[in-house]
């Protein structure tokens, strides 16, 4: 069997390096492939494949191990009884901040118990945390991580009725800044 190549001018006929002869058209699709691949020069055998399919006693019962303790491990998780603190835990002297976000801001809600700890409070942000230094205490700092990247500029903060309210201008996803060519 002869394969054609087509170029632009000229058609040459050359032989295809898988069909050799007409007898390949022959056989069965099975048997095609089987002969195409080199499979006993291939490491693995039917015994090795037979032994693939047999169950593995120990790791079965390994896995049915550890998908019984889930449920304990992802109520560890949960509550923050591991090993190291939980990422959401406030300090124990800290009040309880309250962060969300709506379409085009980020509010963060600070409880305040007294006005006279507001005297030395100084609010700093980048776009991604809010530092809050001597709050609750003249030498502690607390850091609040921010859901989505928020602008510069924009932001604001009021006082009113017990509650400090930090309102931050998020980045829109659609922003864009021109950049220069130099010549």
């Amino acid at each position: 069997m002869i394969h054609s190549v087509f170029s632009r001018k000229v058609l040459l006929h050359l032989p295809h390096p898988i069909v050799q002869n007409r007898i390949f058209y022959d056989i069965p699709v099975a048997e095609r492939s089987r002969k195409m691949f080199p499979w006993k020069t291939f490491p693995f055998t039917e015994e090795i494949f037979k032994m693939m399919n047999m169950p593995f006693p120990p790791v079965q019962e390994h896995i049915n191990q550890a998908l019984s303790q889930w449920d304990e491990w992802g109520n560890a998780f949960k509550k923050g009884d591991g090993n190291g603190p939980a990422a959401s835990s406030p300090d124990a002297g800290a009040p309880s901040i309250e962060v969300f976000e709506t379409l085009d801001f980020i509010f963060i809600r600070v409880p305040v118990q007294e006005e006279s700890m507001l005297t030395g409070l100084k609010i700093f942000h980048t776009s991604l945390q809010v530092m809050l230094k001597s709050f609750p205490k003249p030498d502690a700092e607390q850091v609040i991580r921010l859901p989505s990247p928020v602008r510069r500029k924009g932001t604001t903060a009021k006082y009113r009725d017990g509650i400090l309210e930090i309102r931050l201008l998020k980045k829109s996803e659609h922003e864009m800044t021109e950049v220069g060519i130099d010549f």
